[in-house]
């Protein structure tokens, strides 16, 4: 493997996109912080509808905003750790808020 090849390895390691948690806990920060959506968007420069689908997982954040919301995620987070933590168990298996989730074991139609 020459210098080039582990020069590169390493520098996609290091400009990869930062880590994001996930939507309903990025959800959580910010109502741990008294924020509103409109808030957000405003300091972020994007639309309150951005950060709607930011929250419900439909996008993801790219460059630059992707940067500025993970390191606002990552303060909030810091002055409210107990918001860092998913608490609903619909959120890890993906579930839209609001939607019920099946109990274990039941079965969907179709």
């Amino acid at each position: 493997m020459s210098d080039l090849d582990l020069n590169a390895s390493v520098d996609a390691l290091v400009d990869r996109e930062p880590d994001l948690p996930l939507p309903a806990v990025r959800r959580q920060l910010r109502l741990a912080d008294d924020l509103t959506q409109r808030q957000l968007a405003d300091a972020l420069h994007v639309k309150p509808l951005t950060i709607l689908r930011w929250e419900g997982g439909q996008t993801e954040p790219r460059r630059p905003w992707r940067d500025a919301y993970a390191r606002l995620l990552q303060r909030l987070a810091e002055k409210h750790p107990e918001a860092a933590q998913i608490t609903d168990r619909s959120a890890v298996r993906g579930s839209s808020p609001g939607m019920p989730t099946p109990p274990s074991g039941s079965r969907g139609s179709g």
